[in-house]
């Protein structure tokens, strides 16, 4: 078993999961104790009180009815038997005068010894008292001609104190044990998430750090080399457009950080409504019709398919929009010229959800990468000029309005982003 955990967590969420676990058992066994100790008191008051109840009812029955009280060992004047049930011994029963000599005892009621007194004051007492090599408890009844004493000894009684505690012993180890593991388990299964979460976490600043010092190196090293020395006019052009192209360049990574920053610390969505997706595609793709003719890009919305009218999703405005942009901006970007790029939406009729699809006859994305392509800072290929963004702000987008982002093959050859959400009601 711990080959098993130090192959699937290491050493650091091992360590970390088992003091957690260690410190949650340790609350538990002190309040454990705790409780016991106090059912242990309880129970050992109630079976007190018990037996007070009992010696009381053999002395006024003494009282009452001396000759049946006397005349045998514990047992009431209708049958019943004294004491703790199963568990009860029997009461004896003591008649003293005033000067404490025993006057006249039950039958078989055990000697009491020279030692005990009655109380000095007060018409009743109830106290523990060793008799015969056993702790009895007594109670004391003063009558007109002297004292009535009922005992009973606390031998069955010890015996129920002595089988709750040990089962409460017992259960102690294997409770904590039981609970020690629950919260182990409970705190690996914790750690790996957030330990996966810390390490996408480094991941994406040593990405981020690497994107925008790319662009930053180069900026600094243009401007350097075009201080150097004096320089033609064409050639101080060329620097300041390498030069805005970076900056262009960095613009569009620093406001897809900040879009998805935003995003994910955003408590709550925008107000959302009904959008239909067939109107989203056609906006969308008046948008970049001159985007994808300036790259010689044919851009083209696919004919509505069925079911006639508007397919509705229900999610902010302009977080739709700002996924079919992004996603129409991927397949322009990462297809050569003369590519044909195709938008459309329609209504998946396996799943019966609506989808918006994007797909090119480009290079298209190998199958291992499909699935490592939606997070951020990678790409399948170096070509382009991404930044490796643009399908994670669509996953974002789709996974926070409720619906997911697949990556496959186009019919036309080439990449397929199809996202797809379930049917807005009414729609």
């Amino acid at each position: 078993m711990n080959l098993r955990l130090r192959g699937r967590f290491n050493r650091r969420d091992l360590l970390r999961a088992a003091r957690v676990a260690l410190i949650a058992t340790l609350l538990i066994a002190a309040t454990y104790l705790a409780v016991v100790s106090l059912l242990d008191l309880v129970v050992a008051d109630r079976l007190t009180s018990q037996v007070d109840r009992q010696l009381a009812d053999r002395i006024e029955t003494a009282r009452t009815n001396p000759f049946k009280a006397f005349a045998s060992s514990g047992v009431q004047t209708n049958g019943a038997r004294y004491g703790l049930g199963i568990y009860g011994e029997p009461i004896a029963l003591w008649a003293l005068t005033n000067g404490g000599q025993i006057s006249r005892s039950a039958v078989a009621d055990p000697l009491l010894p020279a030692t005990l007194r009655p109380p000095a004051t007060g018409d009743t007492a109830s106290l523990n008292y060793g008799i015969g090599g056993s702790t009895y408890r007594l109670q004391w009844l003063r009558t007109s001609t002297g004292w009535l004493l009922a005992g009973e000894s606390l031998t069955e009684l010890g015996h129920v104190e002595a089988v709750l505690i040990t089962s409460e012993g017992v259960a102690f180890p294997c409770l904590l044990l039981a609970f020690f593991l629950v919260a182990l388990a409970i705190g690996l299964r914790s750690a790996r998430p957030i330990e996966t979460a810390r390490k996408r976490q480094l991941e994406f600043t040593a990405d981020a750090s690497h994107e925008l010092r790319t662009p930053l190196s180069v900026i600094e090293a243009e401007v350097t080399l075009a201080r150097s020395q004096p320089r033609k006019a064409a050639d101080y052009e060329e620097s300041l457009d390498r030069i805005g192209h970076e900056s262009r360049r960095l613009r569009r990574i620093v406001e897809d950080l900040l879009w998805l920053a935003r995003v994910d610390a955003e408590p709550a969505q925008p107000s959302r409504e009904a959008i239909d997706l067939r109107e989203v595609a056609r906006s969308s793709v008046e948008r970049f019709t001159a985007v994808a003719s300036s790259s010689r890009q044919h851009l083209e919305l696919a004919p509505a398919g069925e079911p006639a009218g508007p397919l509705s999703v229900t999610a902010p405005t302009d977080w739709l929009e700002k996924l079919a942009g992004t996603l129409i901006d991927n397949a322009s970007r990462y297809s050569p010229e003369g590519a044909t790029i195709r938008v459309s939406a329609g209504m998946n009729p396996e799943s019966s959800r609506v989808v918006f699809r994007v797909e090119d006859d480009g290079p298209g994305i190998d199958r291992a990468d499909r699935l490592d392509v939606v997070h951020r800072f990678r790409r399948a290929t170096t070509a382009g000029g991404g930044h490796g963004l643009g399908l994670a702000i669509a996953d974002s987008v789709a996974r926070r309005t409720g619906g997911r982002l697949t990556i496959g093959e186009s019919e036309l050859g080439g990449t397929l982003a199809e996202t797809s959400w379930p049917k807005a009601a009414g729609s």
